[in-house]
């Protein structure tokens, strides 16, 4: 292009496009919010999911489900006969229920700044405590590493409430059925359950020890404990 040249729609669009971004995908409340504009561009919004992300103009009204999803939102610039396009993933997080904590390995080494080989001890979600011991392994604590909890042969953890409240079951989710170990759990052993990737104890305590009996170890995506009165 010559220096006195008028650039074209594609070229001014090209670099147009860095306007074309979300600040944020990740919601956790009802809220409005303003979407990317263009000066010299028209932005054609479309939802997925126009029940929880509701385009109005130039606003995104947001209205958190029941339970968590995610909504692509897709946004089309235009500038005469040249466009673009981008898809963003929101994720619309429903709240937790008053009685369950989960504890996401992933989500918890972000808030605690752990990263692979951080050994992990002690963290506390929704009033449930959750503690991770050495036990009789001379050589391997539990530690964080892609975005699981390790725990290896011999070690163990409790999870623990206070408050006049049970622990009523706890929903361990392992990173594949290669890893889940050998899950022995105090108190009510026979009531932990293995299904694929997925154990899951029930009972009523208020503090559950799980020892993992095996040679290899367990990795841990995620723990969901439920607890009542």
């Amino acid at each position: 292009m010559k220096a006195d040249e008028e650039p074209k729609d594609a070229e001014k669009l090209a670099e147009e496009k860095a306007y074309l971004e979300m600040k944020r995908t990740t919601f956790t409340e009802n809220e409005t919010i303003d979407l990317p504009t263009s000066v010299i561009a028209t932005i054609e919004w479309t939802s997925s999911a126009p029940q929880y992300a509701k385009i109005v103009g130039d606003k995104l009204e947001i209205t958190i489900p029941s339970e968590t999803m995610t909504v692509n939102l897709d946004g089309v610039m235009r500038l005469g006969e040249a466009y673009t396009y981008k898809r963003f993933v929101l994720t619309l997080e429903a709240p937790a229920a008053d009685n369950v904590a989960t504890f996401d390995a992933s989500k918890l080494a972000t808030e605690h700044s752990w990263t692979n080989g951080t050994t992990v001890t002690t963290v506390e979600v929704n009033g449930v405590t959750l503690t991770f011991y050495q036990g009789d392994n001379n050589q391997y604590a539990p530690v964080y590493n892609s975005s699981a909890f390790r725990v290896y042969a011999k070690n163990y953890f409790t999870v623990s409430i206070e408050g006049g409240k049970k622990i009523q079951k706890i929903e361990i989710t392992y990173t594949g059925a290669s890893y889940v170990g050998d899950c022995v759990v105090n108190p009510n052993p026979e009531s932990y359950l293995l299904s694929g990737a997925v154990g899951t104890w029930t009972g009523s305590a208020t503090t559950v020890t799980l020892t993992n009996n095996a040679n290899g170890q367990m990795r841990i995506k995620s723990i969901e404990v439920t607890f009542g009165e």
